[in-house]
């Protein structure tokens, strides 16, 4: 799909094949803009769903890779789309599109219920697609059904490391891998966003956090509220200190240069799975990977009274489910052991 100039404004134009042969479709598009472009591709599939209309019904994968092609969105937003419809469309097979086949396949699948749920929301979204632009004939989306599955209660405390856990944890990383996750600590930065960062995001008052690695490239973040400005404290700051002398010795002894804050040994992007390598080999009764240091954040703030709504900020949360979850638990520990201590008081 691309644009182009014409004599009087743009058109929005795409190729697509029917029976091996190319057509060329194209609409007018009134200017140059996100608003009109949306308005476009929208007159473009009703087109498109014209040329390729027939009184047969599209397999389910023709299907998918149709609708990743003409959805309008952000590279990472659309390989999450991929991966969750190839996941769906595997549990399906051959399966026809069909509520209660559907629901039927997706029951006998021998993927487990939860990873089919994770993705189910993705699916309805496609399946509502396929009716809105006239691939199926019945918006089915509504009827498709979660599958039931054993509810897991984890507890809170599972979803931070302690103080003594994360100096256990920081004692056994080494170079880059140290810095990073103490980094992560002592900011609660998401993974991506401290891959993205370069020098120049960082002041000497605050860290701007203006856009994060998803993967697939650098892109702005999900939401506003994570672009931010995180205040450097005295500890955060005496970090960087020392880490920008450690990121020099390493960058001359390697040879190359690079404004990343944080890089590879060759000095590529530290992407997620990267890091969550080193995590493997790191000995702890915790389940470790990158967002647990964002989560411990949030927990030591908590233990020393810091607002909810202060960390929510610092940390770039639209939604404060799990932030709410690990600061009541933290504040009500901290509670129980403040009535302990008021219990053994003699006052009168």
């Amino acid at each position: 799909m691309w644009i182009e100039k014409t004599k009087t404004g743009y058109r929005l134009c795409d190729r697509i094949k029917i029976d091996g042969k190319t057509h060329r479709v194209t609409v007018p598009l009134e200017k140059d803009t996100p608003q009109a472009r949306r308005r476009a591709n929208e007159a473009l599939l009703e087109k498109i769903k014209g040329i390729e209309h027939t009184d047969e019904e599209m397999p389910l994968n023709r299907l998918v890779t149709l609708y990743l092609q003409k959805k309008v969105c952000k590279e990472s937003t659309r390989a999450t789309c991929a991966n969750a419809l190839k996941v769906i469309c595997e549990a399906l097979e051959n399966c026809p599109i069909n509520p209660t086949e559907i629901n039927r396949a997706l029951m006998e699948s021998d993927k487990s219920p939860r990873t089919i749920n994770t993705y189910l929301g993705i699916f309805r979204t496609f399946l509502h697609w396929c009716y809105q632009y006239g691939y199926i004939k019945e918006d089915i989306s509504g009827r498709i059904a979660n599958l039931p599955c054993k509810k897991e209660k984890v507890s809170s405390d599972l979803k931070y490391l302690e103080p003594s856990e994360l100096k256990d944890v920081l004692s056994q990383l080494h170079g880059m891998y140290y810095y990073l996750f103490s980094f992560l600590a002592l900011t609660g930065c998401r993974i991506g966003e401290a891959a993205a960062l370069t020098m120049e995001d960082i002041g000497e008052k605050y860290i701007s956090i203006t856009k994060t690695d998803s993967g697939h490239g650098i892109t702005e973040p999900k939401t506003e509220t994570s672009k931010r400005e995180i205040f450097i404290q005295p500890e955060l700051a005496a970090l960087l200190k020392e880490y920008k002398k450690w990121r020099m010795r390493f960058i001359m002894s390697k040879g190359f240069r690079t404004d990343l804050v944080f890089f590879t040994n060759n000095g590529n992007h530290m992407h997620r799975n990267i890091a969550e390598s080193a995590l493997r080999r790191i000995r702890s009764e915790k389940h470790l990977h990158p967002h647990i240091f964002r989560h411990t954040h949030v927990a030591l703030l908590a233990e020393q009274g810091i607002p909810l709504e202060v960390i929510a900020r610092r940390i770039g949360h639209e939604g404060t489910g799990i932030t709410k979850a690990i600061y009541y638990h933290v504040t009500a520990k901290q509670r129980e052991k403040d009535e302990k201590a008021i219990g053994k008081v003699t006052i009168l």
